[in-house]
């Protein structure tokens, strides 16, 4: 297997897409760099800022900004394996998985989307709700 086959990169989520949970998802890829390094790859963990040459690269990822996700499909268009495909992931965007359950008549529960206050995140809904409170300003994809 060339030098190139065994290498890769991982790129770590966005901060503000981790509220509260910025250690754990960046647990999550330094577990999964150890992992590939133990199966002999070399691996960089980046952060999602950083540039990096897509032309055939084994690229893993954990961001959701839509100007790295476009630059992964640029990767992926030249070639590279990208492991959680810019695709993959915008389809776990709410709008587009509610797009896609219905394409396919797929059951789901209607949820309603409320801004919440400090207070009301403290509070959790009960079980079996159908109603979504979301912490984090929609942000335009």
């Amino acid at each position: 297997m060339s030098t190139m086959a065994k290498t890769c990169r991982g790129i770590y989520r966005e901060p503000d897409h981790s509220p509260g949970r910025i250690d754990d998802d960046r647990a999550i890829m330094d577990r999964v760099g150890e992992a590939l390094t133990s199966r002999g790859f070399s691996v960089e963990l980046v952060e999602v800022d950083a540039a990096f040459d897509g032309r055939c690269a084994n690229l893993f990822a954990m961001c959701e900004r839509g100007t790295v996700l476009d630059r992964l499909t640029d990767a992926q268009n030249a070639g590279s394996v990208v492991v959680n495909s810019p695709n993959a992931i915008r389809n776990t965007y709410r709008h587009r998985m509610i797009e896609l359950f219905a394409s396919i008549m797929l059951p789901h529960r209607r949820a309603t989307s409320l801004r919440a206050t400090q207070k009301d995140r403290r509070r959790r809904p009960p079980c079996g709700s159908s109603v979504m409170i979301s912490t984090r300003r929609s942000r335009p994809m």
